[in-house]
């Protein structure tokens, strides 16, 4: 009862429901659902998400309009739409236009976390403070992203060069160097090496070793 109904804002392929029997109905389900049943699936997902993503002017300022004219249903979904590392300072240009956006609402930024939160890892690969500067703000407004980026395991994964800008921001603002997390900077690896040692070991982790030494001297 109620599909399609495009929960979370989300959901952008169309199926028939065989749990129906030979009855059958139509759902929607998003681009990431794994289980089975035959869809019918939209070239490129929503029409919104290639709205966002393009990076031409002209394309840019319909966003900004439908944005302006319809917030609640735009600015959200584009936001996390736009959590890459190529989208991320329209992102947060986006959030600065829309301070008031609400991200607290766990089917809307499940794309965020799901698998492992490979879209916000990939994000903070992108290496330069807008992604990360994105990642806290994601972190401020949104619980289930706070949940999964406060993990120790998440941190740790930050801990590396390409993701040092995430890492220095989530230990100077957020205060996540925890227990956990040293732990696990001074535990050898097969070859007898801590991650510490190889951060140590690669000048431009030099400005996060300071942090790490000055968290917990």
């Amino acid at each position: 009862p109620g599909e399609p109904n495009n929960r979370g804002n989300r959901e952008d392929r169309v199926h028939m429901l065989e749990w129906f029997g030979a009855e059958m109905k139509w759902n929607d389900c998003p681009g990431d659902w794994n289980e089975g049943g035959v869809g019918v699936y939209k070239r490129g997902g929503r029409p919104l998400d290639m709205l966002v993503l393009s990076k031409d002017p002209s394309t840019v300022k319909l966003v900004q309009i439908l944005a302006a004219q319809f917030p609640e249903l735009i600015v959200a979904a584009s936001i996390v739409t736009m959590s890459t590392p190529k989208t991320s300072k329209a992102a947060l240009e986006l959030l600065e236009q829309h301070p008031k956006t609400n991200l607290d609402d766990d089917a809307l930024v499940e794309p965020l976390i799901a698998k492992g939160a490979d879209k916000l890892r990939k994000l903070a690969e992108g290496g330069d403070d807008d992604c990360a500067t994105l990642i806290g703000a994601l972190y401020e407004k949104s619980k289930a992203v706070a949940a999964v980026v406060a993990a120790p395991e998440f941190v740790i994964a930050m801990l590396r060069p390409k993701t040092q800008a995430t890492a220095h921001l989530l230990i100077t603002k957020f205060n996540l160097l925890t227990a956990s997390v040293i732990e696990a900077l001074l535990a050898l690896d097969d070859k007898g090496k801590a991650p510490l040692e190889r951060l140590v070991a690669d000048p431009s982790c030099n400005e996060l070793v300071d942090v790490l030494c000055a968290s917990d001297p």
